[in-house]
């Protein structure tokens, strides 16, 4: 992982503002990843843009924002009902919505329906002015977040997932014993009568 490498999370009060940055950002040596998480009327995320240069594609920022994408719009994101970050309540100056914030306090945010999320893997601690840029351009609120935080919080949430998961297994394989007990008990507390009677 590269040590200067940042997940932008941006939000604009245009949603249309967010594909218009999403062409810019494509335009940048230093992206790795970008791609336009939109949440439909109905609530669910879905992946509407992506763009990934074929060399970076699966590693570095890139593949962290990759595996994010899949956290928040797969079955992870609907076990735990995530939604797509955008800091609404959390930070209005400037100075604290480019501070290094907890990835699971961005994520945990909700993304109106109809509402989307523009997110971007650079490598910009030498010129954080490129990402700053394009908020300032389309009058959006900009997240930086260093990407091993969240790599960090993807593998914490699959690892959630996959406790949730197993201890829905066993709950499941709790109850079919307690029925399947239930039943036998059923079956030999209840003899047929006169099925004693050749033993007295």
């Amino acid at each position: 992982m590269a040590w200067n490498a940042n997940v932008l999370f941006y939000s604009f009060p245009d949603p249309g503002h967010s594909y218009a940055a999403f062409h810019d950002v494509q335009g940048m040596e230093s992206v790795s990843r970008a791609a336009v998480l939109e949440r439909a009327q109905d609530g669910t995320l879905s992946v509407t843009e992506t763009y990934a240069p074929d060399s970076v594609m699966a590693s570095g920022a890139g593949g962290v924002v990759g595996a994010l994408l899949g956290v928040l719009a797969g079955p992870v994101g609907i076990l735990f009902g995530w939604t797509a970050g955008t800091l609404f309540g959390l930070a209005a100056d400037s100075e604290e919505a480019s501070g290094d914030l907890d990835a699971l306090t961005v994520l945990s945010q909700g993304v109106p329906d109809g509402g989307n999320v523009l997110i971007v893997a650079i490598n910009d601690e030498s010129d954080p002015s490129l990402g700053d840029g394009i908020a300032r351009k389309y009058g959006g609120i900009l997240v930086r977040v260093p990407a091993g935080v969240v790599q960090a919080e993807v593998v914490s949430a699959q690892e959630a997932a996959e406790g949730a998961a197993r201890s829905a297994r066993a709950r499941h394989r709790a109850e079919r014993r307690d029925e399947f007990r239930e039943r036998a008990g059923a079956l030999f507390g209840h003899r047929p009568t006169g099925a004693d009677d050749g033993k007295k």
